[in-house]
């Protein structure tokens, strides 16, 4: 098997399918288009989802915009009656609004707009939409009203740093205000002459007329007759006291008076302080205002009712503390609270001081009741709506209005306000209901313009401060918005698309009025039994998830009794549309909602789910395959091996429209990566992938058997690829690479969620790609064969071969990148990274199946590309072996033009190849070409064995200049390719054979004694001695002490060792005799303890290549002695050399050789030395060499 589990060859059929009869129905049922059809998958998504993009550019504004009808009508059971919807309520509210401008009262504002009355009327009149003819006619019925009666409302609130008028440092201060005019001086006169009713001027006698308009019932009531009022209130209409506050330099009144004002044009606010401790009788005096006489102004008479309440009129004068005068004309109409200076009267000589705090403003009525002027209030409310409408007619889109009104608006509204004796309060109500009224039945808001409303109105707010009419209409449209803002949540994927900045600053805005709306104290006085915000949006969210699943599957005509590949289809496009929008939009919508303490996301994924599973469940189908779970859940990668996954009801391929829906579905289910742990754990749905496991095992064997097939119709009708480079290759590898990468991201776009399982389906991936690309190998170096380049002798670089080597070699280099790019390193370390013993050799035995894959699949194609580019070296070897034999001759020429001839060969066939060669299979080339000189150089030299070493010099040198070569400045062979092992032993074996048979001795010696320090093992046992030079008697000392770990030479396992001592070389000890221990019978561990002494010059113990040789024997009586072993020590390195004296020769320190053998000198420089010791039959001093080693 392929993989190592069976025998049978991946080349054994077309189809690598196990039956023949299984195989001969795919390959005729597998279409043409097969991968085309399930390419295009993955990308659907991508195409809707950049198809909505689109669709997304082009909505430049939300649906925002202003209709061209007027303000609808208000919701049924409304107690307000509208007056915009009615002509003649229209006229009645725009002729009040005429009233209000024409009898404007107090003085502008100097930091605002000095608004004329020409302007305003402009103003109103664009913004009611009011032609000349009609403005013309209800301005002079405007004009026929009575004008209003101005009323002055004074606060006296604190005195400070007032002059001390009492012993005990202190006053008891009070004051006296009241109006200085004309024309209350002379009804205050005709009033003390003749209190008839004939004395009143005429303009007070006349009664006033009442309007038809419901708005003008409380305004006609405060412009009646005041007669009857002049006579029997005259006194207090024209003075007012206040308490006395005692001992205090700084008295706090805080209280409040209204004064009728007749003329505000010339009208002064007039106002005295004394000091007095009879509070009463100061108000006695005022009421018996009738006694006085002679009164000329306002300040006389005040100045008598002061002097009238004294206990002693010689006696007792109350102190006056200082006077202020303010004219009516210089109030503002927005008020004032001011501290003003107090001063003396001319006449008075008293000292004054201090200051007084008042808070003054004008209305239009003196029994101000603001409790009860709904009538004002709704005119108020109207005004507002149609300036609101007007402005935000000015915009391109509603939500553009930032709620500000023009100035003149402002000037008009605030005139009406102070006409109405509206209060603030009340003026925050009206705003709000206009607001609400404009964005909920004409057009949207910007949502922040209503939370500053509501901010404000809020802020303001006090119980029972609008009035119990004006209350209730306030409560029913804050249930209005709550009720509308809620609905809009339910449609928030329509209302407020999150792929829009300003539908999310909207939302945002919304939400922000929503929390404020359930933290406002009337909000709990109107709806106390109403749920907490979370709750309520919580539910809209709900809601909002069902509408939306519903809209976006009825968009798709997803019909949920079809449950055939239309409706899966449709189902399908339904995920596709609703997982963009839940990446785009939703989880932006989950942000703003986040900051709300509201789990938006959660909730919408927890609602979608069950809407999905509950459709995705209707397809009965999935259910129907065969169970194939097993195959991924046992944690066996070697048992998806096998070729049985074809079977599928009803038709032979598997079925696109699954797999989009299954990555539909992946898609959904990844989202839930964005929730909590927590909100993870409430989705129960969780196996959502098993019903697909069949159709992707099936696709697998499916896409093995359609590759093959593809591949084989690919290269039986090949073509040279016409690409920029002049890299000959063809088409047939670019089909098959994309047939591959299509193959690959088609199981990887599938993203499937189970770590193990994906991990089996990817030994599966790679398994059957490298059969596909094994089988791809063959049929390619078949067809280079067919091309007959091989049968030729005759050496041709065409592209033939080019074509065949770059074609493998590229189909191998994308074979292998495969892993990667399905991040397999990632994968097997997150199962080690569990630290689960299980998951651990699970990951082991996938990595030992992938590595085994990979290793199988790049094996045939190198196999393939060496075996075609060996050709191509064996046709160049007769040629470069010529010129390779030129170099067996002594030096007499140089060495560079003896290669010259076998490099110019070369160079003219690789010149062409590296253009046209992919530079792996080039690199290849030369490694190839660069073993076979090496094979070549061997071999002659072995050839040429016998020669003299003279011979071999031109030979040896010219490695160096054939390394130069293939290097090539870094573009050629790397060095570690170029110098390997083989080179190595090449190299040295050549050295060898151009060395005299004393060099070769001398370097046999050196290197023995080289690999006998190196050794870290003692096979062979070890030999100690004691060894040292006396330089004053010339004499090497040496005792052999013992042998350990000898290898038993006997048939009873023991041996009788002895010690053959001999210097070498022998040509420089050719004078030394050598020596012998006894013999030491039956051990492996003999003791000997044996001194030698050996007369030798000082000037031969110290060359490199002087040694003692030790030959542990085994003593034979009936054969020759055998050798058990040998050491070597060199002498240059033996104590005593440079002079150092002992006299305990016993002490000296021991050395322990461990022991060579001949067994050891089979291969490596020593077996090269004596290889060429060998070759030279006819030097006797190498042979003899070899005797002493007891080398045959």
């Amino acid at each position: 098997m392929f993989m190592g589990r069976r025998r049978s060859s991946v080349f054994s059929s077309s189809s690598g399918v196990n039956s023949p009869e299984i195989a001969m129905r795919i390959r005729d049922n597998i279409g043409d288009d097969f991968f085309e059809r399930f390419s295009g998958l993955s990308s659907r998504a991508l195409e809707y989802r950049n198809r909505a993009d689109k669709e997304a550019e082009k909505e430049q504004s939300l649906p925002f915009k202003l209709p061209g009808s007027t303000m609808n009508s208000s919701n049924a059971g409304s107690r307000r009656r509208s007056v915009t919807n009615v002509e003649d309520d229209l006229e009645e509210l725009y002729v009040e609004v005429l009233y209000t401008i024409k009898h404007k009262i107090g003085q502008t504002d100097p930091y605002q707009h000095l608004a004329y009355n020409d302007e305003l009327l402009d103003y109103a009149q664009a913004a009611f939409g009011i032609d000349s003819a009609r403005h013309y006619r209800l301005f002079s019925k405007a004009n026929q009203e009575k004008p209003p009666k101005v009323v002055l409302n004074v606060a006296v609130i604190e005195g400070r740093d007032l002059e001390a008028k009492d012993p005990n440092g202190f006053s008891d201060p009070y004051c006296m205000l009241g109006l200085i005019g004309n024309r209350s001086r002379r009804q205050v006169e005709a009033l003390q002459s003749t209190p008839s009713s004939e004395t009143f001027p005429e303009d007070v006698k006349e009664a006033r007329s009442k309007k038809s308009s419901m708005y003008r019932h409380n305004r006609t009531k405060s412009r009646r007759d005041y007669n009857s009022d002049i006579l029997e209130q005259l006194p207090a209409k024209f003075i007012r006291t206040t308490t006395v506050k005692k001992a205090t330099l700084n008295p706090q009144w805080n209280e409040t008076f209204q004064l009728p004002v007749d003329d505000p044009s010339e009208d002064i606010l007039h106002l005295d302080i004394f000091d007095h401790d009879e509070e009463y009788e100061v108000m006695d005096a005022v009421k018996n205002v009738k006694n006085v006489q002679g009164i000329k102004g306002l300040n006389r008479y005040f100045k008598q009712i002061a002097q009238s309440a004294r206990k002693s009129a010689a006696d007792n004068v109350d102190d006056f503390l200082g006077c202020v005068d303010i004219r009516v004309l210089d109030i503002p109409s927005i008020g004032i609270d001011k501290v003003f200076n107090l001063y003396s009267r001319t006449t008075n000589k008293s000292r004054v001081q201090g200051s007084l705090r008042l808070r003054l403003n004008l209305t239009t009525r003196e029994d101000k009741n603001q409790t009860n002027n709904l009538s004002d209030f709704l005119q108020h409310k109207d005004i507002i709506t149609a300036f609101m409408k007007h402005e935000v007619k000015k915009f391109k889109t509603s939500i553009e209005w930032n709620g500000e009104l023009n100035e003149l608006a402002e000037t008009i509204l605030h005139q009406h306000a102070i006409q109405g004796n509206l209060t603030d309060l009340q003026l925050a109500a009206c705003t709000w209901i206009a607001l609400i009224d404009i964005h909920v039945h004409v057009v949207r808001l910007d949502y922040l313009v209503l939370f500053q409303a509501l901010k404000h109105l809020d802020s303001l707010w006090v119980a029972n401060g609008l009035g119990l009419d004006a209350e209730e209409i306030t409560a029913e449209c804050v249930g209005n918005f709550k009720d509308y803002a809620l609905s809009c949540l339910e449609k928030e994927w329509y209302h407020f698309p999150m792929n829009r900045t300003i539908a999310q600053r909207q939302m945002e805005s919304l939400l922000k009025c929503l929390r404020l709306l359930f933290e406002c104290k009337f909000f709990k006085r109107f709806f106390p039994l109403d749920d907490s915000m979370n709750s309520v949006v919580t539910a809209a969210i709900k809601i909002a998830a069902i509408d939306y699943y519903h809209s976006i599957r009825e968009k798709f005509r997803y019909d949920r009794d079809d449950d055939g590949s239309k409706g899966m289809e449709s189902f399908s496009y339904t995920l596709i549309a609703m997982n963009y929008d839940l990446r785009r939009s939703f989880r932006t919508a989950d942000k703003l909602f986040a900051n709300f303490k509201i789990k938006y996301l959660a909730i919408t994924m927890m609602e979608l789910d069950k809407l999905v599973y509950g459709d995705f469940e209707r397809f009965a189908f999935l259910k129907q395959m065969p169970d194939f779970s097993d195959v991924l859940n046992n944690r066996d990668p070697y048992a998806i091996l096998k070729d049985d996954f074809f079977t599928a009801p009803g038709k032979e391929e598997p079925n696109a429209e699954i797999f989009v829906l299954y990555m539909a579905l992946n898609d959904f289910i990844y989202l839930r990566k964005h929730l909590s742990e927590e909100d993870k754990l409430m989705h129960k749905w969780k196996e959502y992938n098993t019903p697909f496991i069949p159709f992707v095992l099936q696709w697998l064997s499916y896409a093995k058997v359609a590759a093959k097939r593809k591949m084989k119709s690919w290269v039986e009708n090949d073509k040279i690829s016409r690409a920029e480079s002049i890299i000959r290759y063809s088409t047939s590898v670019i089909e098959a690479n994309g047939m591959l990468t299509s193959i690959v991201h088609f199981i990887k776009d599938l993203k499937w969620p189970d770590p193990e399982q994906n991990c089996i389906l990817m030994c599966k991936l790679i398994s059957d790609i490298a059969e596909d690309v094994a089988y791809f190998s063959e049929i390619t170096y078949r067809a280079f064969k067919d091309s007959g380049w091989l049968e030729h002798e005759l050496l041709e670089v065409n592209d033939d071969l080019c074509i065949a080597v770059n074609n493998l070699e590229t189909i191998r280099c994308h074979f292998m990148d495969f892993p990667e790019q399905l991040g397999w390193a990632d994968m097997t370390k997150s199962l080690r990274d569990t630290g689960d013993p299980v998951l651990i050799k699970f990951a082991n035995d996938c990595d030992g199946v992938l590595t085994q894959a990979l290793f199988n699949g790049k094996k045939m194609l190198t196999e393939r590309i060496t075996k075609a580019l060996e050709k191509l070296i064996k046709k160049m070897n007769t040629e470069i072996s010529q010129h390779l034999a030129k170099l067996i001759c002594p030096p007499m020429v140089s060495v560079e033009s003896l290669t010259s001839p076998v490099v110019d060969f070369m160079d003219s066939i690789l010149a062409n190849l590296y253009s046209i060669m992919l530079k792996a299979n080039f690199l290849r080339t030369l490694e190839l070409l660069w073993l076979n000189i090496l094979d070549q150089i061997m071999a002659l030299t072995f050839a040429n064995r016998t020669k003299e070493p003279a011979c071999f010099i031109n030979l040896y040198q010219s490695l160096s200049i054939f390394i130069e070569y293939f290097h090539a400045g870094d573009k050629g062979l790397p060095s570690d390719v170029i110098e390997s092992e083989r080179y190595h032993s090449v190299k040295r074996k050549v050295f060898y054979y151009q060395l005299s048979p004393q060099e070769l001795i001398d370097s046999f010696v050196l290197e023995a004694v080289n690999i006998q320090s190196a050794m870290t093992k003692t096979p062979y046992g070890t030999l100690t001695i004691r060894i040292h030079y006396e330089k004053k008697s010339g004499k090497v000392m040496l005792e052999v002490i013992h042998a350990r770990d000898v290898i038993p030479m006997d048939t009873n396992g023991l041996s009788d060792p002895f010690v053959i001592i001999r210097f070498l070389p022998m040509r420089i000890f050719s004078n030394v005799p050598l020596a012998k221990t006894s013999v030491v019978k039956k051990s492996l561990d003999p003791q000997w303890d044996e001194r030698f002494e050996f007369a030798i010059p000082i000037d031969k113990c110290i060359k490199d290549c002087s040694a003692i040789h030790f030959a542990l024997m085994d003593h034979d009586v009936m054969f020759q002695d055998e050798l058990a072993g040998e050491g070597f020590l060199q002498l240059c390195k033996i104590p005593g050399l440079k002079g150092e004296q002992t006299k305990n020769f016993s002490g000296l320190r021991e050395i322990t050789m461990p022991l060579l053998h001949p067994k050891m000198m089979t291969s490596g420089i020593l077996a090269d030395i004596i290889e060429v010791l060998k070759c030279r039959e006819q030097q006797k001093e190498g042979l003899d060499f070899l005797n002493v080693l007891f080398i045959e």
